[in-house]
């Protein structure tokens, strides 16, 4: 088929019948102001702004798609005991991140028989990511955020809370992150030795899941997800650091011997863990 080139007045209406014709085929239309009313066969523009898009076998004018959603701004729980989370309206998907509560930090005594007396680190608390979908918006969903490990001087630090995110009117597989485990009290001045605290907390139910490090001496084991625990920069007698990152342990404390007195320290406190809601 050649090019057909119609000129003429500059109003009115032309209608073209759709040729049989093989291949692609190509209708230029010239710079020049006017309206394309319809053709034979073909397409009615429609509203200003439609899209032509082919189905395979037949062109369509319709509106363009709305443009994509972004994430909203994460809802942050960093408190809660079997609270309730009401999934909003429009959401049936969305990412949940669950953290547990870091260890506290093991508090030197004043029974040492050496130049020192400290504690080891506490434990990392486990963390989850999961994504939920087929939720119904109104539903609601049960979440717990544990707390984290208080210090304690002459004893062994408290160990973190578990958090959790569970079915409510909505039916979910549980998520539940436990806690860190404190730090311990190293018997009689042990010095900088290799004693460390008990295995970080664990992650059940999650898309992903990672247990929680163990503490180490001084120093508190950090959340992969959560950040840093306590880290003991000196020397002299000091408390534990308190841990900054959401589910990390808290540092160990260290008491020297002054004059055969040891003056006993706190553990620095486990960081509280998390729960968050991205849609």
């Amino acid at each position: 088929m050649s090019s057909v080139i119609i000129a003429g007045d500059t109003s009115g209406s032309i209608t073209l019948a759709a040729p049989a014709v093989s291949g692609s085929s190509v209708i230029t239309l010239p710079a020049a102001t006017g309206t394309f009313i319809t053709t034979t066969g073909g397409v009615t523009p429609g509203t200003t702004g439609n899209l032509l898009t082919s189905n395979g076998t037949s062109w369509t004018s319709a509106a363009a798609p709305a443009a994509g959603t972004p994430i909203s701004t994460p809802d942050v729980k960093t408190t809660g005991t079997s609270a309730t989370f009401t999934i909003p309206t429009g959401v049936t998907k969305m990412k949940v991140t669950v953290i547990g509560g870091g260890g506290a930090g093991g508090g030197s005594g004043s029974d040492g028989c050496g130049n020192f007396e400290n504690g080891t680190g506490g434990s990392a608390a486990g963390a989850a990511i999961t994504y939920l979908t087929g939720l119904t918006p109104g539903n609601t969903l049960a979440y717990t955020v544990g707390a984290g490990g208080t210090g304690s001087s002459n004893a062994n630090g408290g160990s973190g809370g578990t958090s959790s995110v569970v079915s409510g009117t909505q039916t979910i597989t549980s998520i539940t992150c436990t806690g860190g485990v404190g730090g311990k009290v190293i018997p009689n001045g042990g010095g900088f030795q290799s004693i460390f605290t008990g295995a970080g907390g664990t992650a059940t139910g999650g898309t992903i899941g990672i247990d929680g490090g163990t503490g180490g001496y001084p120093n508190g084991a950090p959340c992969l997800f959560g950040g840093a625990g306590g880290i003991r920069t000196s020397n002299a007698s000091l408390p534990g650091v308190a841990a900054t990152g959401y589910g990390s342990g808290g540092g160990g404390s260290i008491a020297f011997n002054t004059a055969g007195v040891y003056n006993s320290q706190l553990g620095g406190a486990g960081k509280a863990g998390v729960v968050i809601f991205e849609y």
